[in-house]
């Protein structure tokens, strides 16, 4: 077997990018996760802004969910950390030995970093308790942003 050749070989504590010239074997960021206390003060802020602005705002669980959330998001996050950081150590460790041509049947490759790397990307599915924060968090920055700039709104669900 041939020893790969990396074209960039990135290991830092919050980003990690191995590559050669037609594989990307690592690529990703550690993702920031917003304070629940402080999302919550925004969405409240900004709806009471809204209802100055004669908006009308359409019902959701936005408030409840940020409430009800707190326990199983800061485990999930500590677990997102600590899943991220394994991954960095994991490759940090292959790279001091090398990965080869037919990295497939690779023990180490198989046993232990890709299932960290499908871990992490489970992170992200639409139905995991961080994605409906982001989604909270990117909405809320939206609006934000839009009535900065001085869109109208008519109605709005946040």
């Amino acid at each position: 077997m041939e020893l790969i050749q990396f074209e960039t070989q990135l290991i830092t504590e919050n980003k990690i990018e191995i590559t050669d010239d037609c594989t990307i074997f690592a690529k990703k960021e550690r993702v920031s996760y917003p304070n629940l206390k402080e999302l919550e003060k925004e969405v409240k802020a900004l709806r009471k802004e809204l209802k100055e602005k004669n908006v009308s705002l359409g019902k959701t669980n936005t408030l409840q969910t940020l409430k009800n959330s707190v326990e199983l998001y800061q485990k999930t996050v500590k677990d997102y950390n600590d899943t991220f950081n394994q991954y960095l150590v994991a490759w940090s460790n292959k790279l001091h030995v090398g990965l080869f041509t037919g990295y497939g049947s690779d023990q180490y490759y198989t046993e232990v970093i890709r299932p960290l790397k499908f871990k992490l990307d489970k992170f992200n599915q639409r139905d995991n308790i961080l994605s409906v924060i982001r989604e909270i968090e990117y909405d809320v920055n939206d609006i934000k942003k839009d009535l900065k700039i001085g869109r109208e709104f008519t109605k709005v669900s946040i």
